[in-house]
């Protein structure tokens, strides 16, 4: 009896046991599914980040390749630019450079980076390249000069420079960027323009040394052409004067026409050698004239009666013509004009070999 009494506390304890266990259970099922929707959720969270990390990290890649393939196109920029770069301290040690920099000077790159420019400099230029480097880190302008450069094989050449203090930002240090352009060519120019205008100013001493005594030459030649026309026309007056005397004396006809050639030739030669003197005051820019009342008419006659002898000799018809609505006075140089006529007269009868020579028209020159 006791025995089942226990039986059944044992099963009573038992069930109890159960029951509380089975609430537990059913609990803890309750929280888990809880959790598990929580788990759920940050994995959820966790794999949309892990994919934003990934397109992140995509970008980044990209970024990189890209600044990967700027800085090989620069380099390659650099490096190839048609100009020389160069990168100096401010004791002129080369920093950096560019290839061609480096085929500039016929050296491999290695070998100048690093070393010190004054190498590659001709000696009479020295002083100018550090007073050029003085200059670019004491103002922030460009600068520039001229300098005599060497290059490994022992060949010179001109170099013009550009450079400007820059700012390095890992040390703060100062640098001097330069560009250097081979100006070889235009320093031989230079050179040749200037020897060139040494020569011109030499030869133009020299040839205001002739044109000085081409002058004096001119001056002596009008002074002797002067002085011999004097000592001539002084004898053909003569001539003309005893001529003209004994025409109005008795002499036969043949006697007449004779002195009258003689008297002719005379003033031809007479007229010869004032247009000789007149060229000579051409050349000098002394030629004036001589204007005065003139009687037209008369000139004209005693101009034809010199000039009709020469055209007779050579079997020529000389016609005349004079307009008589010319007016009879006119105010100019007789001189010149009967000069004129006889020019222009002589050379119509010169040229012309037969036939006649017609005078019609003198309005034109006066």
């Amino acid at each position: 009896m006791i025995k089942n009494n226990e039986d059944k506390k044992f099963e009573e304890l038992r069930r109890k046991a159960e029951e509380k266990l089975d609430a537990a259970m059913n609990e803890l099922n309750e929280v888990s599914e809880e959790k598990t929707e929580e788990v759920k959720d940050l994995m959820h969270e966790l794999n949309v980040h892990q994919v934003e990390l990934e397109m992140q990290n995509e970008e980044l890649r990209k970024a990189q390749n890209q600044v990967k393939k700027s800085r090989q196109k620069y380099k390659e920029l650099y490096d190839f630019a048609p100009v020389s770069y160069f990168t100096f301290d401010e004791k002129g040690k080369v920093q950096n450079l560019n290839l061609t920099a480096a085929n500039l000077l016929g050296e491999n790159r290695e070998q100048i980076q690093d070393s010190r420019f004054y190498s590659y400099i001709a000696k009479d230029s020295r002083d100018d390249f550090y007073m050029h480097l003085k200059k670019v880190f004491e103002s922030e302008n460009i600068q520039s000069c001229e300098i005599h450069l060497l290059k490994t094989d022992g060949t010179d050449f001109w170099g013009y420079l550009q450079s400007k203090q820059v700012e390095n930002r890992q040390n703060n240090l100062s640098r001097s960027r330069t560009i250097i352009q081979d100006i070889t060519e235009r320093k031989e120019v230079q050179q040749r323009l200037k020897r060139t205008n040494a020569n011109l100013k030499e030869q133009t001493k020299k040839a205001e040394k002739l044109a000085e005594k081409a002058k004096s030459a001119n001056k002596a030649k009008s002074e002797f052409l002067a002085n011999m026309s004097h000592e001539i026309r002084t004898p053909i007056n003569s001539i003309i004067g005893f001529t003209d005397i004994l025409m109005d004396t008795e002499l036969s006809s043949y006697q007449k026409e004779y002195l009258k050639n003689i008297n002719t030739s005379s003033t031809t030669l007479i007229e010869l050698i004032n247009e000789i003197l007149d060229f000579s005051k051409i050349e000098a820019g002394q030629l004036e004239l001589d204007i005065t009342e003139t009687h037209l008419i008369r000139v004209i006659e005693d101009t034809i009666d010199l000039i009709k002898v020469r055209a007779h000799k050579k079997d020529l018809e000389f016609l005349c013509y004079i307009d008589p609505a010319l007016p009879e006075i006119v105010y100019i140089d007789p001189g010149r004009l009967r000069q004129v006529l006889i020019n222009l007269l002589s050379n119509a009868i010169k040229f012309t070999e037969e036939g006649e020579v017609e005078f019609t028209d003198i309005s034109d020159l006066i």
